[in-house]
């Protein structure tokens, strides 16, 4: 990689919710940092705010996307739905050889980079996507039960926040997936647990919360980092979620007819943008995991940050390491990358053993 890069990273929607704190962070930490996305006025008054340059670039002009990551030894990709976005932002890292790291949570797009592993190996960069919330507390527990239990067949991860909230990205992410059931992986391949949502009852530790399966991204990375077999992953979920999972499961072909679809992006679009500062600030994360073979079997919990407070923390943290030449070639996942250990890098993060 070239040495004369005239930043540490691109941030790719820096002006979104999540970009935001992520900048913030760099400038915190003094990370020199390039902001960039679709939108040339929302990007001149965020880079005022924080003294950043800035550069408007659309997803889609490949040439301008290759020059602007060419700038600077990684990007931390924001800009999702990362179905949609991923796929250019990877080509333009691998042909700049610029690293590439999201805060992805779609397991189809951890698939997708992990096809990649060979041409980033040969480009000298490291694809990760998945530096935040979506899914370092999770991959890095996985990885700390495996150590516990070497052995293990079966992994369950999940988890659940006090109070919760989404951005409008996130939202609006979760419509295009909105009707599809949950995937699992059983023996190694992924299978869905049909039109009729899974739940169970788990103990996060301080609440024992009703929870409902999901296809988060650990389906892959768990399997990359851990090579258990079989994985599922849960989230903490209200009787009305469950309620609308099952109605959706049953209707998901109406939701995602065109102008039902827009009708409730433009719903989204109204919705404040992310958790109010107090939740930000206060807010925490609690995840359970729990590996076993048989009868044997070992449980660990986290607590952590309000998932956002705790991307933008994790997001900062894996960028550092690599701007400083810690990263391994090709595809990774955090804790595959940096150790079970990496969460604990994070403001206000525990982990217990049971």
């Amino acid at each position: 990689m070239s040495t004369s890069r005239n930043y540490d990273l691109v941030i790719y929607g820096a002006y979104g919710y999540t970009g935001r704190l992520i900048t913030e962070v760099c400038k915190s930490k003094g990370i020199t940092a390039l902001l960039s996305g679709r939108s040339e006025e929302q990007l001149q008054k965020l880079g005022k705010e924080f003294s950043f340059d800035s550069r408007a670039v659309s997803i889609e002009d490949a040439v301008a996307l290759r020059k602007l990551v060419s700038e600077a030894k990684a990007v931390v990709h924001c800009a999702g739905p990362f179905a949609q976005t991923a796929k250019q932002m990877a080509s333009a890292c691998l042909e700049s050889s610029t690293h590439y790291l999201d805060i992805t949570g779609e397991h189809e797009v951890f698939a997708y980079l992990h096809s990649l592993d060979g041409q980033a190996r040969q480009a000298g960069i490291m694809l990760m996507p998945g530096v935040g919330f979506d899914v370092v507390p999770t991959d890095c527990l996985a990885a700390h039960l495996k150590n516990r239990l070497p052995e293990a067949t079966h992994l369950q991860l999940a988890f659940a926040g006090l109070p919760t909230g989404v951005s409008r990205g996130t939202a609006r992410t979760a419509t295009q997936s909105f009707g599809k059931e949950s995937l699992v992986r059983i023996n190694g391949t992924l299978q869905s647990v049909g039109k009729k949502p899974k739940t169970t009852v788990i103990d996060y530790g301080e609440k024992k919360l009703n929870s409902v399966c999901i296809s988060w991204g650990d389906i892959v990375t768990a399997w990359h980092t851990t090579g258990i077999p079989n994985i599922e992953v849960y989230m903490a979920a209200s009787p009305g979620l469950v309620n609308s999972i099952r109605f959706a499961l049953r209707w998901g072909w109406f939701f995602q007819w065109g102008p039902v679809k827009r009708f409730i992006l433009k719903k989204i679009n109204q919705r404040p943008a992310g958790p109010s500062e107090e939740v930000l600030g206060t807010g925490k994360t609690l995840v359970f995991g729990k590996a076993w073979r048989g009868d044997k079997s070992v449980e660990s919990r986290l607590v952590t940050t309000n998932g956002y407070r705790l991307t933008a923390d994790m997001a900062v943290i894996i960028a550092e390491k690599v701007v400083k030449g810690n990263f391994k070639t090709g595809f990774s996942t955090p804790a595959a990358c940096y150790g079970p250990d990496l969460v604990l890098e994070a403001p206000r993060t525990n982990r217990y053993d049971a």
